[in-house]
């Protein structure tokens, strides 16, 4: 979802999303505010590795987390830590509005 944004540095954009909750798994429309906060370059051994960190926020309650993206994989994110990596993201652009 954050790729198809396009946000540029500093820019945000609010999002309708159905969030599953409980055991039942039941559906919860929530309104969040994605805002891209910044890109830092990391040196890897296939060479460097944009990070993105978006700053979401929970338009209803406020409550924000950042969440850390390396092209199509999720790095950190409420409820989510990154152990080991297979092979590396993929960092190509996101298709355009079709």
């Amino acid at each position: 979802m954050a790729r198809t944004l396009r946000l540029e540095e500093g820019a945000s954009a609010d999002v309708r999303l159905v969030r599953l909750v409980g055991a039942s798994l039941s559906a919860l429309t929530v309104v969040q505010r994605w805002r891209l906060a910044g890109t830092e370059s990391y040196d890897t051994e296939t060479g460097p590795l944009p990070v993105e960190r978006y700053e979401v926020t929970d338009l209803a309650t406020a409550e924000t987390a950042d969440v850390h993206l390396a092209g199509d994989i999720v790095l950190d994110a409420p409820g989510i830590e990154l152990a080991d990596l297979e092979s590396p993201p993929n960092l190509g652009t996101s298709p355009g509005p079709g």
